[in-house]
């Protein structure tokens, strides 16, 4: 799926990219970092792993889409 995706859960965010040939993951604190400067994937994975499987869990596929896109 080509886009942004996002999920928040409590004081995180992470955000999935799959605009670009690269697709890329970020991973934000909201409390410490409101505006979303600081991209902390790399110090916490765990959290990252845990937030973007609730986000593969919360996608579906849109019908709409796909009519007009096969």
């Amino acid at each position: 799926m080509d886009g942004k995706q996002a999920v928040i859960q409590s004081d995180w965010k992470l955000i999935h990219q799959s605009i670009r040939k690269n697709p890329t993951f970020e991973l934000y604190n909201l409390a410490s970092d409101p505006s979303e400067n600081h991209n902390i994937i790399s110090l916490y994975p765990e959290k990252a792993e845990e937030l973007r499987k609730i986000m593969q869990c919360a996608r579906t596929d849109d019908w709409a889409w796909k009519l007009y896109n096969d």
